[in-house]
Order: structure tokens, then sequence, then C-alpha cells
């Protein structure tokens, strides 16, 4: 994650969170053509924490802190349920670590991603066809940090 050293992020908040969330509880996570790594859980309007929550923020973290990224913006569904209450949680861990947080709730939050200048954390595919920088921070944190990921190749 050298490219990230000294950078401002923009965080898909959900994507990156379900993403690691399912990695730590043993979900089915695909690599696709473009080498990024998704899960295949969805949420329509609706969130709920699991057991794995607390672990994934930590984890993306400390992985973050590690790599020395400057600052983190999180952008999170608005109309998603419970969404409010992740915002507070993911702000509660930041501070009690002293990392460089913030987090937002927009109702687009692709509109945000593509207009920030920052380097955008997602592997939504079509969202990273329209920002200008992005880097799949999901697939490195699997490959380095959750070694007993099921994960199916499909990148070739």
């Amino acid at each position: 994650m050298e490219s990230l050293r000294g950078a401002q992020i923009i965080i898909d908040g959900f994507n990156l969170i379900i993403t690691i969330e399912a990695a730590l509880s043993g979900g089915v996570l695909i690599r696709g053509r473009d080498d990024c790594i998704r899960d295949l859980s969805s949420i329509h309007s609706s969130y709920r924490s699991v057991n794995e929550t607390e672990d994934a923020i930590i984890l993306i973290g400390e992985t973050l802190d590690q790599a020395g990224v400057e600052s983190a913006a999180w952008i999170l569904d608005k109309p998603i349920s419970n969404s409010g209450r992740l915002a507070q949680r993911i702000r509660e861990l930041a501070a009690n670590r002293s990392w460089d947080w913030t987090v937002e709730l927009a109702f687009n939050p692709d509109v945000e991603l593509i207009r920030s200048d920052r380097i955008a954390i997602s592997s939504d595919g079509p969202l990273l066809d329209r920002v200008r920088r992005w880097s799949d921070l999901a697939g490195f944190l699997i490959e380095k940090r959750v070694a007993d990921a099921w994960l199916i190749d499909l990148s070739c």
C-alpha cells in the first residue's frame, strides 16, 4: 500500500466494510477480471452490524495507519437504515485511536466519490470507471490480513 503513503483518501463505506465483514466471517469472495475482490452480500435499504463489524473497522484502520494514509473521509449511504449508527461507531473507533477520519452520510455517495480529488477506496466496478484514482484496499486487506478467506478467482 505504498501508493497510499501520505495520501488523502475517500472511502465507499458500505462497500469496504461489508466486503471485509464477509471475508472475516468466511463468506464467498470473488476476484473479478479487473483484479478487484468483491463480496456477494447485498443491502438494499437496510444494514445491520454483525459480529465482525468492529473487527473490520479496526482492521481497516490499522492497515491505513500502517500505510501512512494522511486522512480518510468515509462516505455512507444516508438512505440505508442504521447508517447513522455505523457512522457514529466509525467515529468513536477513529477517535479512540487518533485516526484522522471524517464520516459523512450522503444520499448518493457515488457522486461524492466521483467529485473528489482524493483516492477512492472501493471495488464497485461502475464507480471505478468514473473516479480519478482508486485503490482496492479490500483486496489488499484480504490477501495480506485475512489468510483463510474463501476466494474464488475469476480474473483469468
